[in-house]
């Protein structure tokens, strides 16, 4: 099974969200996504997303900065409670996370993708089919209206849980 991290950070007054524009895997190219990347065999999801935020961003955050809100993948991934890496790879999920920090704006490229600053009434509007800027994952805009939602205290009753039954966001 495939298990990956995402992360938004947001600045203090949450109306500036960090992301970055992805170049890789090619359907994601060119298009904006929170910051994360694959867990590690026997890393814990936080632990996972302290680093690979430093990693993508430069940005040295601790696990206490961050808040779970929700999780999105497979129906067997998202049901896998005992975290199994026996499963096939057909099956993926994703834990997000989100925080803030006064250092939202000095995140630099340091791989190949850029960090991008949008405030958060742009990175709500999926304007990929449109045609305008920003380009966004299909579910970025969900994404961080739920991420600002947890900084803002609004606790949902049960965490955001998005299922792709195919096993698959073609980014259609």
């Amino acid at each position: 099974m495939r298990r990956y991290v995402l992360g938004f950070m947001f600045s203090p007054d949450l109306w500036q969200v960090l992301l970055i524009r992805k170049e890789k895997p090619s359907w994601q190219a060119g298009l904006l996504n929170g910051i994360g990347g694959k867990i590690e065999p026997g890393e814990m999801p936080l632990a996972a997303m302290v680093r690979e935020f430093r990693e993508e961003t430069g940005l040295d955050t601790d696990p206490c900065d961050w808040h779970a809100f929700g999780r999105m993948g497979t129906i067997d991934g998202l049901s896998d409670s005992e975290a199994r890496w026996d499963l096939s790879d057909d099956e993926w999920i994703v834990h997000c996370f989100t925080c803030t920090s006064s250092d939202y704006d000095c995140a630099k490229p340091m791989e190949s993708e850029m960090p991008v600053i949008l405030h958060v009434s742009s990175a709500s509007h999926a304007n990929r089919i449109t045609g305008g800027p920003p380009p966004l994952m299909r579910n970025v805009p969900t994404m961080v209206q739920a991420a600002r939602q947890r900084m803002l205290g609004y606790d949902p009753p049960n965490e955001v849980l998005l299922v792709y039954p195919n096993g698959k966001d073609d980014g259609q």
